[in-house]
């Protein structure tokens, strides 16, 4: 599914930024000092920074993953607290 998405998108003109958070090696653990500061401004130093930008680039998002237990995969999860922060998305 996620090979058919990327080539159906990119033969229609789009760019693709394609994160796949296992080869990326994502660490989905929110850090203590994350967490004590996650209201304030975030920093480019930030572990998540990357991925902060590459959201925010982002016209759309296409979302492809494994349903586990009724829900998405513990590694996506930590994305979303790690990654879509106040004042980001």
């Amino acid at each position: 599914l996620h090979r058919t998405i990327v080539e159906r998108l990119s033969a229609a003109g789009h760019t693709i930024d394609d994160c796949d958070l296992y080869a990326e090696d994502f660490d989905p653990r929110l850090t203590r000092t994350e967490r004590l500061g996650y209201h304030d401004q975030r920093s480019p130093a930030d572990a998540v920074a990357g991925y902060v930008e590459r959201l925010q680039n982002a016209e759309a998002l296409v979302l492809s993953f494994p349903v586990w237990n009724y829900g998405y995969p513990a590694i996506l999860k930590g994305f979303f607290d790690r990654v879509f922060l106040p004042g980001v998305s």
